[in-house]
């Protein structure tokens, strides 16, 4: 009996091996069914945090057939989803985060006339990706720029990445119940994803770290009930056709995060000689106004929102979604004249705001109708990241970079002196 079980275990093994071996994985981008259009996205414009709850204000009002739904974490970093009432006009409500818990982000799904589409945004609001769904239920991801990066095979449950070349970088898949694995394309286990699907427990995993949650402060590792990703068992292996070198990780640690704006020389030659950098913001203006933000004064990094409403203003930002960053510290706060940038302010942590809190233009900014955006955090990351790509370089001496700092000098003469 003990070998015939252990023959019928063997049999197993080699048909579950054989079916996973039989799954697709595409190798490029070009190999895939027609990959549709971005749409047209709902805009996310104002986040107003308040106990328990938090109220979302959009640039339209959404179609009768679309939903919000609100994610958090809770106190125990177990996942928390609401669905978003609609209030008055163009806003919507979700309520009863438990005590201690956080807003993650929010998702809106919708119809745009050609399969269903959700948007994912961070937790200031800011469009991270979109979900693209054809009458097949096949899954394609586009980035906040509209760039085409993931696709999932309705069929077999099996995702691919690929970089701006169409060439597939990282291929995932359900491994065990509730955990997708992720490989490189030579079969190397990079990292993992846990969802209960019960709208509990969520996680990631990373080799030399475990299992962990992203909140606001960073990493916090979390215990889940899974096997080891090291366990699972990939679906392809690279052949010696595909044989190149592979790219060399490199950390960078301790890294400042700044606002693209203008440099303090391009504002004036009496401001330090530092590479640091200051953003004119019309504080007239209401509604929501984007920025990019840059790590080591060379690579886009995330996105840096201002909301003027009336007297309050509100800035709030996110790093781009991948573990590969590491925050460490922020610091922001505003100048209203030439005069407050000096050696010293720009070093210190003094007179600085919370990001998310609003402040008062009157009261805390001196009624100023333009003021200079000074941002400062501390970062760690790697490159390329765990899918094999890297971060986008910005380049000062393109014609767009060129043109938006050409807008910021115009602004220039409303600050004091």
């Amino acid at each position: 009996m003990k070998k015939f079980i252990c023959l019928c275990a063997a049999i197993l093994l080699c048909l579950s091996t054989a079916m996973a071996a039989s799954l697709y994985v595409p190798k490029s981008s070009g190999s895939l069914p027609d990959i549709p259009t971005m749409p047209e996205c709902p805009e996310i414009i104002r986040v107003q945090k308040a106990g328990d709850a938090v109220t979302l204000t959009l640039s339209v009002p959404l179609p009768d057939d679309a939903f919000v739904v609100a994610l958090g974490l809770d106190g125990e970093y177990m996942r928390y989803v609401t669905l978003a009432e609609p209030g008055a006009g163009n806003t919507c409500t979700a309520s009863g985060l438990p005590q201690g818990g956080e807003w993650t982000g929010f998702d809106i799904t919708w119809n745009p006339g050609e399969g269903n589409a959700v948007a994912h945004y961070n937790a200031a609001g800011g469009l991270k990706n979109v979900s693209c769904f054809d009458a097949d239920f096949n899954e394609y991801v586009f980035d906040n720029d509209g760039y085409f990066f993931e696709f999932a095979d309705a069929d077999n449950s099996v995702r691919a990445r690929f970089n701006t070349r169409g060439v597939m970088t990282s291929y995932g898949y359900e491994a065990f119940p509730s955990t997708t694995v992720w490989f490189t394309p030579e079969g190397e286990v990079v990292y993992a994803e846990y969802d209960d699907g019960d709208g509990g427990m969520v996680g990631t995993w990373e080799a030399g770290y475990g299992w962990y949650v992203l909140t606001s402060a960073g990493r916090v590792k979390v215990k889940i009930n899974t096997k080891s990703p090291w366990d699972a068992r990939p679906l392809m292996k690279k052949t010696p056709a595909d044989e190149e070198d592979a790219p060399e990780t490199i950390w960078y640690p301790d890294n400042t995060v700044t606002v693209c704006g203008l440099t303090l020389q391009e504002v004036s030659s009496d401001l330090p000689d530092k590479w640091y950098n200051v953003l004119p913001v019309d504080l007239t203006k209401d509604g929501r106004q984007t920025y990019y933000l840059m790590i080591s004064n060379m690579h886009y990094i995330g996105r840096c929102y201002v909301d003027v409403w009336g007297d309050e203003v509100t800035v709030s930002y996110a790093l781009l979604d991948n573990s590969a960053i590491r925050p460490l510290s922020s610091y922001g706060r505003w100048f209203t004249s030439l005069s407050q940038i000096t050696a010293a302010s720009i070093e210190s942590e003094a007179d600085g705001f919370t990001f998310g809190q609003p402040m008062s233009i009157g009261d805390d900014l001196g009624g100023a109708d333009t003021a200079l955006l000074f941002i400062r955090c501390k970062a760690t990351y790697y490159q390329p990241f765990r899918d094999g790509t890297a971060l986008t370089r910005y380049w000062r001496n393109r014609p767009e970079w060129k043109e938006f700092r050409e807008g910021l000098q115009e602004l220039l003469p409303r600050v004091e002196k």
